[in-house]
């Protein structure tokens, strides 16, 4: 339990890269000035989808170094501009008139925004965040070496309830200040167990449901934000680490996934930042929620679908519980067998290492 008490006290804060379109009567207008440009004879607008960027506008090459596009948005909201998928940068474009970037453009990922009151604060906010993220974790680190020290760990427990109002202060603030980014930290703030923990029996029950308590998972802000993508993936992370039963990991991701509509894109970001986290650790619960994609996209996103379909199949032979894949080996007597002529019977493999001595005392008996 101990293991389970310092990993969820930390607030997971994410650098992801987020991106968003709308349609709307709002104009603003981008623009790039570049070096060493020649080549490139426009640059691209992406939106992220909870699985690949697509590309949705164009930004026009208006002088050997300069790109230029006026797109209409009202709200702020999350795009990528670059050159393609791979080489592109996050910005916030909405309620300002003109952004203006600057950078390479054969590094265009190293493009810096410079100017844009907005886009200013957000990296400031991605800053904050990770101020609060190291002190948190060297609180952890102390934590975790004063386990014997009951003194410490007293001490140590009242710097979690600091950095707690730290979190609670840095949310309202932003949230008067910059609405839209006040959304961000909500998706990024959960508060220690320890402090705000009475009611629940345990701290399992607590980070189920307070993990995202200070989200609105209503607000259409949400729709285009691929935070939610990089949070749900990192609650999704987090509780695969502790070996709980496949049902009882499958619930505390159905609990999260039930308190958002499922008709929005909000839904299905969240959702695709599920699945992520269970492909890459190879969960058994995987099938459960690709399906559940594959089912519910089916027919209005064919392209993510097939992604995940192809992630199921790559992964079908690797789930526990799944049909192992066939194979032939040379039987003692030389004649071949292949696994799927023992289906239905018990099957134990040894994997021998033929340098080790008792391996070679076990070939010879």
């Amino acid at each position: 339990m101990n293991r389970l008490v310092i990993l969820l006290s930390a607030a997971l804060i994410v650098a992801s890269v987020n991106s968003g379109f709308k349609i709307s009567n709002d104009q603003v207008t981008v623009i790039y000035e570049g070096q060493s440009c020649n080549q490139v004879n426009a640059l691209f607008l992406f939106q992220f989808d909870g699985f690949r960027l697509n590309k949705i506008g164009t930004l026009n090459k208006t002088s050997d170094s300069t790109y230029q596009s006026t797109l209409a948005v009202s709200k702020p909201q999350f795009f990528y501009i670059g050159t393609m998928e791979n080489n592109a940068v996050p910005v916030i474009l909405g309620g300002e008139d003109k952004v203006v970037l600057r950078g390479d453009c054969n590094r265009f990922r190293n493009a810096q925004i410079v100017a844009s009151e907005l886009n200013k604060a957000y990296q400031e906010t991605q800053n904050k965040m990770r101020e609060i993220n190291t002190e948190m974790s060297n609180l952890i680190r102390d934590y975790r070496m004063a386990s014997n020290d009951d003194a410490k760990l007293e001490e140590i427990v009242g710097k979690f309830a600091e950095i707690d109002q730290q979190k609670l202060n840095f949310l309202e603030t932003t949230k008067k200040s910059h609405p839209y980014l006040g959304k961000i930290i909500a998706l990024n703030t959960y508060l220690s167990f320890q402090h705000h923990g009475k009611g629940y029996q345990n701290e399992l029950d607590y980070f189920a449901s307070e993990y995202f308590k200070f989200v609105d998972w209503k607000d259409e802000d949400y729709n285009y934000m691929s935070w939610v993508y990089e949070s749900l993936r990192a609650y999704t992370d987090n509780i695969s680490q502790f070996g709980f039963p496949d049902d009882t990991h499958k619930g505390l991701i159905e609990n999260i996934l039930k308190e958002i509509p499922h008709h929005t894109n909000t839904y299905k970001l969240a959702l695709a930042g599920v699945i992520n986290a269970l492909q890459t650790k190879k969960h058994a619960n995987f099938p459960h929620f690709a399906k559940k994609f594959t089912e519910k996209y089916n027919t209005t996103d064919k392209q993510s679908v097939a992604i995940v379909e192809q992630q199921l199949a790559q992964l079908a032979s690797f789930i526990v519980g799944a049909v192992a894949p066939d194979f032939a080996q040379a039987k003692p007597d030389g004649a071949p067998m292949k696994l799927s002529e023992l289906k239905g019977k018990v099957v134990l493999i040894d994997f021998w290492q033929v340098g080790a001595v008792h391996v070679a005392v076990k070939i010879q008996t």
